[in-house]
């Protein structure tokens, strides 16, 4: 539409129509106020500024046909199941449209928001991450969002000590055993929270004997954002912890939080074995193939810059595995507690096919799930004196699971394609595991 100019237009508060002469051809526009590009077109035609009115329209159309499951945006707006939806998600995702940045990432954040059961939480929680960190928040590739998490020496959680939080472990609680209530600031669930409330948790240091985890969360099993300690943590019933943070960062430093989290296999030190790990990825082979690369400039860069290269150019090659939370837990939990089919379906007193059938269901019935939860719980002694069950699962044989490095993310190996499928991890928030908190 670059050559498209501007016939006529009518501005209103509920809708924007303007006619282009396209090449001759005159092809009438309309966008509704929900529109994302709504209120620039409206001010650039208030405005008089005509010329920016094609490029508004261009970047209306481009975003027209974008989906994501159930979410879709039209010239109209966006919509999830055919609901038109207004919010600060359909906002950001114009400004990155405005910028050239890909939106999947956001479509698929806000296609598990609206899975949420809880219209609270839908409406509360990502503008609580947007509020936080100064606006910076990015979501993880598959639509999550990082916190932290301080836990014991041992890995288990500081409250009960009964829940394993060791890397590659998915911690999980019944639903319906979480606090909703945001007007009950320390209560029932798994508590995520931002950096500034580290300090407030009782018993927390700056040492090696309380490790802080880096754990993910899935916005749908968000429950409540309570309103105190400037709405600084939310809680959930279930999270994958990540990795352990071996320097914790301080108060406002707001820039390690937003670097790309990716894995370094092997958890590789020496640079020869970096330097031998590069060369056989194949888009490096190809690069030092083409010359845009050298074996000299490759033996010249520091560890530190290798590693963050590696890490990227690895991410391209081999994308990561589907993250514990988009699992059906309840098979995987039994196993892990050791218990049978038998045993669980005795204790729920139900047939044991119904048991069967909800572990290889794709999406449970949450009464169910919930049931069966409790009763791995109960089996398994974790179920505390306030009633709540506490699961983790895998029980990984090693101290660290998972090992990852925390790198920048280069703009020239962004640029170089296959870089969209990185799986992103920036994160600034941490997770307090707890019943009754101070």
């Amino acid at each position: 539409m670059s050559k498209a100019t501007l016939v006529s237009s009518v501005v209103k508060p509920t809708f924007i129509s303007v006619v282009m002469d396209e090449g001759g051809k005159l092809v009438p526009h309309r966008l509704n106020s929900t529109h994302p590009t709504f209120s620039k077109l409206a001010f650039a035609l208030r405005r008089k500024n005509y010329g920016r009115v094609p490029l508004l329209l261009d970047m209306a159309s481009e975003i027209a046909n974008q989906s994501h499951g159930h979410i879709l945006v039209k010239k109209e707006g966006i919509y999830y199941k055919n609901r038109l939806i207004e919010s600060a998600l359909s906002r950001k995702v114009v400004e990155l449209m405005a910028h050239k940045q890909p939106v999947a990432i956001y479509l698929k954040f806000m296609e598990n928001l609206y899975m949420n059961p809880s219209v609270d939480a839908q409406n509360e929680l990502f503008e609580w991450l947007l509020n936080f960190n100064g606006g910076k928040f990015v979501p993880t590739d598959d639509g999550c969002f990082m916190a932290y998490k301080v836990v014991n020496s041992d890995y288990t959680d500081c409250h009960t000590g009964k829940v394993l939080n060791k890397p590659g472990c998915r911690p999980l609680m019944a639903r319906t055993e979480v606090d909703p209530d945001r007007h009950n600031e320390c209560s029932r669930g798994y508590h995520f929270c931002s950096l500034s409330y580290v300090g407030v948790f009782s018993g927390w240091t700056r040492s090696v004997e309380r490790p802080v985890m880096a754990v993910k969360i899935n916005p749908a099993d968000v429950v409540a954002i309570p309103e105190g300690y400037g709405y600084s943590k939310g809680r959930t019933w279930t999270y994958e912890v990540i990795r352990e943070l071996e320097d914790f960062p301080k108060e406002g430093d707001h820039e390690y939080m937003q670097q790309v989290f990716v894995p370094v296999a092997g958890g590789m030190t020496e640079k020869g074995d970096i330097l031998k790990a590069l060369y056989a990825l194949p888009n490096v082979k190809k690069l030092l193939k083409r010359r845009k690369l050298t074996k000299t400039s490759l033996r010249k860069a520091s560890t530190d810059r290798l590693r963050r290269w590696y890490g990227q150019f690895n991410a391209m090659v081999n994308p990561p595995d589907i993250s514990l939370l988009f699992q059906n837990p309840l098979k995987p939990a039994r196993e892990a507690a050791k218990l049978s089919v038998g045993e669980v379906a005795a204790e729920c007193d139900v047939p044991y096919k119904v048991i069967y059938n909800a572990e290889h269901a794709d999406t449970p019935n949450p009464e169910l799930q919930d049931a069966i939860i409790r009763a791995i719980a109960t089996l398994k002694g974790t179920r505390t004196h306030a009633g709540c069950s506490h699961v983790s699962y895998p029980e990984p044989a090693k101290p660290v699971g998972y090992q990852s490095e925390v790198v920048e993310a280069d703009t020239d190996v962004r640029d170089q394609g296959g870089y969209d499928g990185l799986y992103v991890d920036p994160f600034g928030y941490e997770v307090e595991d707890a019943e009754d908190e101070d």
